[in-house]
């Protein structure tokens, strides 16, 4: 018997109602060192004609060029081929009993589909709702976007950019988590067109975290994930505490990769080319009354071209709460 796991990585983009403007901000992180991933090289993705439909799109926007940008910056960064198949009208799976290896974007305003906005439906853009079986390869995964808000394509203030949510939506459909970098695509915030006085056009580009993060899954270098490999791991750290981790070159302070950390588990950053690195720890801000006994943590760490061992040091996050190892390696 085929057991499938169904998930909602993406836990919605819920409104933040800040002087007058709204935002979307996730409400959790989510991150995961052991992340599903498609198995097969080609993925096809089905648009649900009621794209085109109703007024939640800003009619006259470019829908179809939303998608296919949107799939295109993932294709590049994983290898797959995503094909998107147009004008597909069922709704998005709702239980494993409703697995139906169909991959679909939707925003058809059905009972089915309103159901994963239950309890904050007015405030949450998109969910991702993914399928996967035991041996941790996704099946199947849906988007599906909140008919009662407003996307566009051109900026419009007060709508979301149609494709820089499709562009993160995309993201969790092929197994990643959110990102702790500021300004990267897959961060748990993206805000309205018009607020700061721009669009939110950038969120359409993947930033260099998202596209290591991707690499890890799909395009491991020279056949395997670990070479140029960064392993932060807390020992006796607080179960409650979830931390930011991320990479920065050292010669020019560019964000590299970020993923998030909680209790004792390790983060792992693969596919990083021989260079000098910061590596940096932050408790999550408000993610629990213990965070705010951890300070920040850095360390410079270099990786040696051709090195076939592990560098290995040892420090205490500030205020002792947990010991953390450091090592990096080809």
């Amino acid at each position: 018997m085929k057991i499938f796991r169904a998930a909602v990585l993406a836990v919605g983009l819920s409104l933040l109602l800040s002087e007058g403007s709204a935002a979307g901000v996730f409400s959790k992180p989510v991150g995961s060192q052991r992340s599903p991933r498609w198995s097969r090289g080609v993925l096809v993705v089905s648009v649900s004609d009621s794209l085109f439909q109703g007024q939640a799109v800003k009619p006259g926007s470019d829908v179809s060029g939303a998608v296919e940008g949107a799939a295109r910056e993932w294709s590049r960064a994983t290898g797959l081929t995503i094909r998107v198949v147009w004008n597909d009208s069922l709704p998005a799976s709702q239980s494993v009993g409703r697995l139906d290896r169909r991959n679909l974007i939707t925003i058809e305003p059905v009972a089915e589909n309103l159901l994963m906005f239950a309890g904050d439906g007015a405030s949450n853009p998109s969910k991702t709702r993914t399928f996967s079986n035991s041996r941790n390869q996704i099946v199947e995964a849906d988007i599906v976007l909140n008919p009662y808000l407003q996307f566009s394509t051109d900026g419009t203030p007060g709508t979301f950019d149609l494709q820089a949510v499709l562009t993160h939506e995309f993201g969790h459909m092929l197994g990643l988590g959110h990102s702790p970098v500021v300004g990267a695509t897959m961060h748990g915030y993206i805000g309205r067109n018009g607020e700061g006085g721009a669009s939110q056009f950038h969120y359409r580009t993947l930033a260099a975290s998202d596209v290591n993060v991707a690499s890890e899954l799909y395009q491991p270098v020279g056949g395997r994930v670990g070479e140029g490999l960064i392993r932060v791991s807390l020992s006796g750290a607080d179960p409650a505490v979830s931390r930011a981790v991320w990479i920065e070159e050292a010669s020019t302070g560019r964000v590299v990769s970020g993923k998030y950390q909680s209790g004792e588990g390790a983060v792992e950053f693969s596919n990083l080319p021989p260079g000098a690195y910061f590596v940096r720890v932050q408790a999550v801000a408000g993610d629990s009354p213990e965070a705010a006994s951890e300070l920040p943590w850095v360390r410079r760490i270099e990786i040696a071209p051709g090195h076939d061992g592990h560098l290995l040091e040892t420090g205490a996050i500030p205020r002792g709460r947990a010991l953390t190892a450091l090592s990096a390696g080809p």
